[in-house]
């Protein structure tokens, strides 16, 4: 039964972990060998680095958390994992630590505002009077009359012949 929760913890939580991790560890690994490795791309991949594991530590929590042979399954996991992270965790700091710093880390102001809903809706409307909107032309449709009605899906046609409306068209 052990197994079991193994292979279910290796395959579910552990292997995409290896994978995601890799995509960001494999190509630092080049470009360090190349010495083309920056600052910027160092503490990128140490974010999302710690984004992976931040995922993974919930994770472990969440299945320890089901007790038994499940408990056992993450601590032998801990075991393994933590060094590797530890390790991981070092080269980072180790680069960043040999990596000279760009010199102005202020970001720029963005070149104008973000639009906003208000922004994109049609002038007079609002979020809700769209939805309100969108409800309406739904029921509209599947009361309507005549061909656009039975072509929607409405009840015009004997119960045997409807069709389900079509939504997100």
């Amino acid at each position: 039964m052990a197994a079991k929760w193994n292979d279910f913890w290796v395959q579910t939580y552990q292997n995409p972990f290896h994978q995601r991790v890799a995509r960001i560890v494999d190509p630092l690994g080049k470009k360090r060998d190349a010495g083309a490795l920056t600052y910027a791309e160092v503490q990128r991949a140490q974010e999302l680095l710690e984004n992976e594991i931040a995922q993974l530590e919930q994770d472990q929590d969440f299945y320890e958390q089901l007790g038994g042979k499940a408990k056992d399954t993450i601590t032998g996991s801990r075991k393994t994992l933590d060094p590797i992270i530890a390790a991981w965790r070092k080269t980072f700091a180790d680069d960043l630590a040999t990596l000279t710093p760009p010199e102005d880390n202020t970001p720029e102001p963005p070149s104008e505002e973000a639009p906003t809903v208000d922004d994109v809706l049609p002038p007079g409307q609002t979020v809700l009077g769209q939805a309100a909107q969108a409800a309406r032309q739904q029921r509209k449709r599947a009361m309507g009359k005549g061909r656009s009605s039975t072509f929607l899906g409405g009840s015009q046609q004997k119960p045997a012949l409807q069709r389900r409306t079509l939504l997100g068209y």
